[in-house]
């Protein structure tokens, strides 16, 4: 197989740092459609795609990242949806980008 494959734990990672929030005050939350592997060619496109929103009940605004297929271009931005529940996949038209300050 071409390229190599990373987790969704670590890709939640590389794309999304802790932001500050506290394990201890309360669970963050992640839904998404990703598949449990994401594969990466050779030449460092992404050939795996879909939605993932993280949120936490003390935050107003949940993060959200989209990798998007043929060419696995990604945007990270918040998600405009309301808060998912249990199993509910997450839409990719609701992460909208974040808006610069400054």
């Amino acid at each position: 197989m071409l390229g190599s494959s990373l987790s969704n734990s670590m890709c939640l990672l590389l794309w999304f740092p802790a932001q500050g929030w506290a394990f201890e005050q309360g669970p963050i939350r992640v839904h998404t459609n990703l598949p449990d592997v994401i594969r990466v060619s050779a030449n460092g496109l992404l050939l795996d795609g879909g939605t993932t929103v993280i949120s936490h009940e003390r935050v107003a605004r949940s993060l959200c990242l989209v990798v998007s297929l043929p060419l696995g271009v990604s945007r990270v931005g918040v998600y405009e949806g309301e808060l998912l529940e249990l199993g509910e996949a997450p839409r990719s038209a609701l992460c909208r980008p974040r808006v610069q300050e400054g």
